[in-house]
Parts: structure tokens; C-alpha cells; sequence
């Protein structure tokens, strides 16, 4: 082959090469076009892709969709919860491409959105000294059940109306921290109670025949009241309660709250006697048993034995939630009228006469009664004012010999009237005062002497007026009103079986001798009075 041949040989390989090379990236151009139609046609995103935790749910057309329809699924299920709610998942979308047919309009997201979400619920918890009692659905539950439970310590012993308010005592700012728990950021809220007694004052008139039936002794422990009101009604741990977002099955009802706030606990309360305890009524009292008390007391040796002013311990149920009040109570006790004795020589001795006829007055004693959970802890007197000022009696007796030619007037007694009363000892004792001037004075009774203990007999039937200890000397002390003008008194007496109202009998055991108040001994002062006025019991009684 010559070089020219050779060289045509050269230049015709290189030009099918060349051709080749164009042929190729023809090819390859046009492949390329056709992969970019395809993925302009097939592949291009064109809808958004919605995610519960990654977990595709739907998809749809724009993201303003999704937005919308999540906007509305969450206003849907705090209509449908009637409360705030928190969603504790994470959703998304994203930028991808669809078949237009597998695409979900907006109502259809906010379905599935409403089934798939799950969610806390907005809750309010109570908090009793720091310690988290219970969540209810909201603040207005909590402060309604705190209300009842005070509306429950409210009662009275009167008609009166009282207005109990459970309020906050400090505004609250709600923060939603991350967890799903709200945190407060100012102080948590701090609730209590305002209470307002609507009173109507009255003035009280009293007659003479109202004082008659009134006691001369108030007992304030046991005597009941002409008034009683409230006065304060307040929580006595700190409560407090915040808002915070929760799983809806731990929110609680009000029934169930109230009976968790209201469950008890065992408190050590220190208590002492007062006159007319026993264990038995403060078992009672307290909520607890007798052999509970004497467990807790190895240092009662008898039960029956116990004095004022012993001291004991014992336990009582306290509910977690404790209400302390205080009311006021207010008692009528009649102000006996003194009886004053003038010497008048130029009487005979045991001749008498009225100069003045007395009247009984009366008081008013207000004694402020303090309670926990609605058991009394305490009560003691705070006012006493004078209603109805008493007048003495003045008696004067004479002092002067009578002539022994002269005799002394006897006591006119009709047969019906001495029929009427029997010995108060039955016969018993022996007579150790008589009825007359004594030590300088007048003793307007008969004093029997006998053994502490004694049966003291009621001298006629009648009704108890009085029983208890009179402060005025006679020490405790029986009255018997025999519902013909007479009464009869029984003093200095150990033990009152009888109480006011009481109906008793002919010669029913009232009481026994002792020498309570002023007295130099065991006995009993007898005394008859007709119309207010002391009589001479010998007559009756001989």
C-alpha cells in the first residue's frame, strides 16, 4: 500500500470514528430529553404528604390544606373535650408527588386527623399543704366542692342564714411547659373562704313570767342556747391548685374529690374533763370508742372516777381537709333576787315581815363556741350584760323577847296543804337548823343533818325548774315547782339525779346529801315558798 492509499485508509477509520462519537451523543441526548419529560410528567412533587410520627395519614393537594384541616381537627376536639387540649405527637408534611385520585380533600384530613391525634386534656389539680389531693375537670369544680364541704360545717342551731363563698386569693398566669404539665408562673393560686351571716338583731323584752322559767344556773356545756350563729368559717391547711394538662382518665369527679378530701385520718387530740363528762359521751364525741380512750390512757385506774380537770388523750378521725369555725351562742340565766334580813327589836323574835317583795332579774351570757370539722374543741365566755336588773327582798325579823304569858302565833296549815309534803329525808337525819334568826340573820329553811349520800326524796310531785350548782351558796342545788304556787329547794346536795323538765313524784329519789357550797357539813336545806315568799316547813312537815 503506497502512502496515499495508506493514508485515505487513515482518513476514512477516522472519519467512521468521528461519526460514531456523533452518533453517540446523539443517542445520549436524546435518552436525557426523554428522562426529563418523564420526570417533569411522572416524578415532579406536586402534594404534600401529612404525618402523624412519621406515619404517613393522608395526602393532599397544598399545605394550606393540611394546615386548615389541622387548625380544625384541634378546635373539633376541644369542642367536643369542652376544654383546652395539648397534642403530645408530632405532625408534618412534606413535599412529595401523587396521583391526583389518592389525594384527600380538607373535611376528609380533619376525619382522620380527629381519630388518629392524640391528645392531653386541660385539668385542674388541688393541692392540700403541698400535697396533691386530686385533678378535676376545671378551677370552678374544685372551688364548688371546697364550697359544699363548708357548706356542710355551716349548720346552726338556728334559722339564720349563712352566706359561705370559696374565692381565690391570688391571680394566677398559666405557662405549658413541654411534658404537657403546666407550671404557674407566679405563686399558685391560693383559695379560702369568705363567710357573712345575715342576722337580724333583736331586742329581747322579757316579762316577768318569761324570767320565772328561766334557769338561775346556766350550764354553758350542756344548756342550750337562746341564739347560736356563725361567726368565722375557715380552712385550716393551705390549699392551693393549678391548671395543667393531663390524661383525661386521672381527672376525677366532684363526688370523687369531695369523698378523698373528706376522708379521715387519726389526730392526737389532748382533752380535758370538764363537770359532767364521761368517757362514754366523749368516745361518742370524738368519734371513737371507750376501750379506744383507755388504751390510750393506762393511767385510769376507774372510769368511773374520773374528775373535771383530768386530762386524757385520744384520737379522733380528721379528714384531710380541715374547716375551723367559730360561732357565737347566746343564754338567758335568771339573776335570782337577794333576799336581805333587817333586825327590828321592836319585833318579837320569829316574827317576820316583807318590806320589800323582790324581783329576779336576768342576763345575757355570750359564749363563743370554736369547732374543727364541726366537733368542739373549746367554748368559754367572752360577754355578760345585764337585762333585766333584780331587786332584793327585804325581810326584817324581830329580835325582841316575847313575854312568856303571850303565846307565840302558830303557822295557819290547812289539812290539804300538809298533806302535800312529805320529809325530803323521809324521816331521816335529825333536824340541825331550825327556821328563824340565826348567827345575826335569818335562816328561811329547815337544815336536816345526815350521812353523805343520803336519798333526798322529792317532798310532792311536781316539775324540775333547777338542777345544778348555784354560785350564790346553796352549792348544787334542786328546785321543784308543784304547780300551785309552792316550791320546794334542795341543797348542798353531793349528787342532782333529776334534770329541768323533769316530771317527778312523791318521794322519787332527787338527789343525795352532801355539803357542796357554803356548809359546815353534810345536809340538806329544805325550803317551801309560796308565791316567791319562804315559809316555815315545820307546819307542814310536823
Amino acid at each position: 500500500m503506497n502512502w496515499y492509499k495508506k493514508n485515505q485508509e487513515q482518513e476514512y477509520e477516522d472519519a467512521k470514528l468521528k461519526k460514531g462519537i456523533i452518533i453517540s451523543a446523539l443517542a445520549l441526548s436524546t435518552i436525557l430529553m426523554g428522562n426529563n419529560i418523564y420526570y417533569m410528567i411522572y416524578i415532579k412533587p406536586n402534594s404534600y404528604q401529612v404525618t402523624i410520627n412519621d406515619k404517613v395519614i393522608a395526602l393532599v393537594e397544598t399545605e394550606e390544606i393540611a394546615q386548615d384541616a389541622y387548625l380544625r381537627a384541634v378546635s373539633k376536639l376541644q369542642d367536643k373535650e369542652e376544654r383546652n387540649i395539648q397534642l403530645i405527637e408530632e405532625i408534618d408534611t412534606e413535599f412529595v408527588n401523587s396521583r391526583k385520585d389518592d389525594r384527600k380533600d380538607e373535611d376528609a384530613l380533619v376525619d382522620i386527623l380527629t381519630q388518629e391525634l392524640d391528645y392531653l386534656v386541660e385539668g385542674y389539680q388541688l393541692i392540700v399543704n403541698e400535697e396533691i389531693i386530686g385533678i378535676v375537670d376545671n378551677e370552678d369544680v374544685a372551688l364548688k366542692v371546697l364550697e359544699e364541704i363548708a357548706q356542710d360545717y355551716a349548720t346552726t342551731q338556728t334559722d339564720l342564714q349563712t352566706n359561705i363563698d370559696v374565692v381565690k386569693t391570688s391571680s394566677m398566669s398559666m405557662m405549658v411547659s413541654s411534658s404537657g404539665r403546666s407550671s404557674v408562673e407566679s405563686a399558685t393560686t391560693e383559695i379560702g373562704i369568705v363567710s357573712e351571716v345575715v342576722k337580724e338583731v333583736q331586742q329581747i323584752d322579757l316579762t316577768e313570767e318569761d324570767i320565772e322559767t328561766l334557769s338561775e344556773k346556766i350550764d354553758i356545756q350542756i344548756d342550750t342556747p337562746v341564739d347560736q350563729n356563725m361567726e368565722t368559717l375557715t380552712f385550716n391547711q393551705t390549699i392551693t391548685g393549678d391548671t395543667l394538662y393531663i390524661d383525661k382518665t386521672e381527672i376525677l369527679t366532684s363526688e370523687q374529690i369531695k369523698e378523698i378530701l373528706l376522708q379521715n385520718t387519726e389526730e392526737e387530740i389532748n382533752y380535758t374533763l370538764v363537770e359532767g363528762d364521761n368517757i362514754w359521751d366523749i368516745a361518742i364525741k370524738y368519734g371513737t370508742t371507750m376501750n379506744n380512750i383507755l388504751d390510750l390512757n393506762p393511767q385510769i385506774a376507774d372510769e368511773r372516777r374520773m374528775l373535771p380537770g383530768d386530762d386524757i388523750t385520744l384520737t379522733a378521725p380528721t379528714p384531710v381537709l380541715g374547716v375551723d369555725s367559730i360561732e357565737k351562742a347566746t343564754f338567758i340565766e335568771k339573776i335570782p333576787a337577794d333576799i336581805e334580813y333587817i333586825e327590828n327589836t321592836e319585833m318579837y323574835e320569829d316574827d317576820t315581815n316583807v318590806i320589800q317583795k323582790g324581783k329576779d332579774g336576768a342576763k345575757e351570757i355570750v359564749v363563743e363556741i370554736t369547732k374543727l370539722n364541726g366537733i368542739e374543741t373549746s367554748r368559754q365566755i367572752i360577754q355578760e350584760d345585764i337585762l333585766v336588773q333584780e331587786v332584793t327582798t327585804i325581810i326584817e325579823f324581830g329580835t325582841a323577847t316575847r313575854p312568856e304569858d303571850e303565846e307565840m302565833p302558830k303557822a295557819v296549815v290547812s289539812s290539804s296543804d300538809k298533806s302535800m309534803f312529805m320529809h325530803p329525808l323521809n324521816g331521816a337525819g335529825s333536824l340541825s337548823s331550825g327556821y328563824g334568826a340565826r348567827w345575826g340573820s335569818f335562816h328561811g329553811a329547815l337544815d336536816f343533818a345526815a350521812p353523805a349520800g343520803t336519798p333526798i326524796y322529792a317532798s310532792a310531785s311536781g316539775t324540775v325548774t333547777y338542777s345544778a350548782y348555784h354560785a350564790n351558796g346553796y352549792g348544787n342545788m334542786v328546785i321543784i315547782d308543784h304547780g300551785n304556787g309552792y316550791e320546794t329547794y334542795y341543797a348542798h346536795n353531793s349528787k342532782n339525779y333529776v334534770n329541768v323538765g323533769d316530771k317527778v313524784s312523791k318521794g322519787q329519789n332527787i338527789a343525795a346529801v352532801g355539803t357542796t357550797g357554803h356548809s359546815t357539813g353534810n345536809h340538806v336545806h329544805f325550803e317551801i315558798r309560796y308565791n316567791g315568799t319562804r315559809l316555815d316547813p315545820t307546819g307542814f312537815l310536823y
